[in-house]
């Protein structure tokens, strides 16, 4: 999180993780002859209408061209009636973009065209390559692009639908017919620094940064004259910074710098007089990015701390030191809103947050003519999202959400309200005073459960530094009330890690059904979940499960889409509860584009409310009995499973009473044995299934198909 200490000298980091500035070796890529060829059966369920894609072959040069031949059966010359579509998956995650593609190329027989889109999230967007497409026809399209147009992926999924429209209707082939196939690029990398040689100034030395400070095309790392005349000294800034319980002091500061590079000087002062020195080597930095080192202030210590930073360039300007205060103490709130188990505290209970992520509008009704809120809290939903309906917080949004906040508690739930933002809010600045604005107006208002902060930041690029103030400015303001942030599903642990010292919880989105997938790989929720837990230790985990998003609906148009079933929805709450959940939000229920006609009318996806998640919430709301099992610590038991695709998790809210939860995520059917149960545990009740099942020697034995959950409850 800081700076290692290697010879006396200090390596600075950017705050969030210095593990990901560390210097990467990678195996030089294979040389450039690269081709595949993937084959399709003929004439496969198209009743021999559609044009038949036989064989994609694929390859690259060494530059990085990616050229695709697309045979289609019987296609001499493009018809004005066939259209090809080539769906590129570019970042090895199904359960992003459309059917897991964030990059279409189209060839449009009509007038022989050649275009690339890309997925925004919400629709497909043509973009315009930097070199012009090509396209020629041999017996199907044979097309070339630039990898660095799709993000210079080091691997695709690969798609292809070939379309014919006749008399009104539609014919597709698709190939493969399921899933995608995998197509390796490789480029060569001399220096092994993971820059392609085409893309590399320094093709022999590695140099990830790709450093030229004097513009001339070749890196610093190469050029026998690297710098131009550069006069123009770096300009630092110290940062107030703390102390942490553990006594090391994080130094935190900013730089600006037009070479890109500085190293930099710390000096540290105790009542007025010089107590350390400590030098960062020479590294490329971005501008504004709060950087720190650290240093362990010795035992005893006494007076009044500050310290100053100098930066220096490549060239050998410097800029002049300047100092900020050190206080002496950076010491966790007082009322801390969660317990050592992770489950959340909101309006002073320990709770298992069911929320919605946007509910219905204020006001509105449902299609029976109840009052929509109501009927949502009554079905077990115990908290909403809030977010502001303008495009950035005001008075008027205040306003918003302090009658968000009174219609939710007087029915006796939360809000869950969206800074946006004011997430990312600096010191002295316009967003700074509304943050504070924002906290002070509503942190008194009875309905207020947890504050949510700048969605995904690691998939969007907002470091932990750039959190760090609205973070503490929240926690200041109001300690009674957590911070939550989301994140996507994507990045590592150690990638994730970083935000937990920003947000008092963190949560996941995960969406693994979607368009076009006939077998969406819902244990995604659960290894997500996992992965989020990890990455947050000692605080709250939430997953967020969806009603319906981008990937939901027919990317051709057609308006088409499709929404989790029932079985769906209940695997991926319990997958998520075994993997350490202690709160579910439900995704989309606003979302227009997959509203039935008499949804539409009132706003919200009342057809998905009644047949599955009313249904779901009535086996684990607030009013059921597994409800007081969720916010119950897990049992100490250790029970083995003999099963390698169940997962299990254990509560036990009382000495006489023990939950036992089982999803399977394994293909097929098998008879899963659990182990270990106490002698007491004689008997289980299967929880919403009308049976009962009897102990033997500590062991019970059931039997799960895919995607199969049982709950079982014992008593004294």
């Amino acid at each position: 999180m800081a700076a290692d200490v290697t010879a006396g000298r200090m390596r600075k980091s950017v705050v969030f993780a210095s593990a990901v500035l560390a210097a990467t070796v990678l195996a030089p890529a294979a040389a450039a002859a690269n081709s595949a060829r993937f084959t399709d059966p003929a004439r496969d369920g198209d009743g021999g209408i559609a044009p038949d894609v036989t064989t994609v072959d694929v390859s690259n040069d060494d530059g990085g061209l990616l050229t695709f031949r697309v045979a289609l059966a019987d296609e001499p010359a493009p018809s004005a009636d066939t259209v090809v579509t080539v769906f590129l998956n570019t970042d090895g995650n199904p359960a992003t973009g459309v059917a897991g593609a964030e990059f279409e190329l189209v060839v449009d027989g009509a007038d022989r065209s050649l275009t690339l889109r890309n997925w925004s999230g919400t629709a497909w967007q043509l973009l315009v390559p930097r070199g012009a497409l090509g396209m020629t026809w041999s017996s199907g399209p044979v097309f070339a692009i630039d990898r660095r147009e799709l993000g210079s992926p080091a691997a695709l999924g690969i798609r292809v639908e070939a379309v014919r429209t006749t008399r009104g209707r539609t014919y597709r082939d698709q190939a493969p017919n399921k899933g995608t196939w995998t197509y390796q690029v490789a480029v060569p990398d001399r220096d092994g620094d993971g820059v392609p040689d085409a893309d590399d100034n320094c093709p022999d030395t590695p140099q990830r940064a790709q450093v030229d400070t004097d513009a001339d095309g070749i890196g610093n790392a190469c050029d026998v004259v690297p710098y131009p005349l550069d006069t123009q000294p770096p300009r630092a800034q110290a940062l107030p910074s703390g102390i942490t319980s553990r006594r090391v002091a994080r130094l935190r500061y900013r730089l600006w710098e037009d070479s890109r590079a500085t190293s930099e000087r710390v000096r540290v002062l105790v009542g007025g007089r010089a107590r350390a020195v400590l030098d960062t080597q020479l590294s490329q930095v971005d501008d504004g990015t709060t950087y720190a080192v650290l240093w362990r202030v010795p035992p005893g210590l006494r007076g009044r701390i500050t310290f100053c930073v100098r930066a220096a360039d490549e060239a050998g300007n410097r800029s002049p030191f300047r100092c900020a205060p050190v206080s002496a103490t950076i010491a966790p709130p007082a009322a801390q809103p969660r317990v050592a188990d992770g489950t959340p505290v909101v309006g002073g209970r320990r709770t298992f947050v069911l929320g919605v992520s946007l509910g219905p509008p204020l006001g509105a009704t449902t299609p029976a003519g109840a009052d929509a809120l109501d009927t949502l809290v009554q079905g077990g939903i115990t908290m909403f999202r809030v977010d502001p309906s303008a495009s950035a917080w005001s008075d008027e949004a205040i306003g918003e959400a302090l009658r968000w906040n009174a219609a939710v508690a007087a029915l006796g739930a939360h809000t869950w309200v969206s800074l946006r933002e004011l997430g990312h809010a600096v010191p002295d600045t316009p967003t700074a005073l509304m943050l504070r604005r924002v906290v002070e107006a509503l942190r008194g208002s009875p309905g207020l459960g947890i504050w949510r902060g700048i969605d995904e930041p690691w998939w969007l690029s907002w470091w932990p530094p750039a959190l760090r103030y609205a973070y503490d400015t929240v926690r200041s303001l109001d300690p009674k009330h957590p911070t939550l942030t989301i994140q996507a599903p994507r990045g590592t642990r150690w990638d994730l890690l970083p935000y937990s010292e920003v947000t008092d919880g963190q949560g996941v989105n995960v969406y693994p059904v979607a368009f076009g997938i006939p077998d969406p790989p819902l244990h995604a929720v659960g290894r997500w979940t996992s992965t989020m837990r990890s990455a947050t230790p000692r605080n709250t985990v939430f997953t967020t499960l969806q009603l319906c998003f981008s990937g939901s609906v027919d990317p051709s148009g057609s308006g088409a889409f499709v929404l989790p079933t029932l079985e769906q929805e209940r695997y991926m709450a319990y997958d998520a509860i075994v993997n350490g959940a202690r709160g579910l939000f439900f995704f989309g229920g606003g979302n227009a584009r997959c509203l039935a006609p008499t949804d539409a009318t009132y706003g919200w996806n009342w057809t998905f409310w009644s047949d599955v998640l009313q249904p779901l919430l009535s086996e684990i709301g607030p009013r059921t009995p597994l409800y007081h099992a969720l916010v119950g610590p897990r049992a100490s038991l250790r029970l083995r499973v003999g099963d390698s695709g169940t997962q299990i998790d254990i509560r036990q809210p009382r000495p006489d009473e023990l939950w036992v939860i089982a999803a399977r995520n394994g293909p097929g059917t098998a008879r899963v044995r659990i182990d270990g149960l106490p002698a007491w545990a004689r008997k289980a009740t299967v929880y919403r299934e009308h049976r009962s099942l009897t102990t033997r020697n500590g062991s019970l034995t059931d039997r799960f198909a895919r995607w199969d959950v049982h709950v079982y409850r014992f008593t004294g």
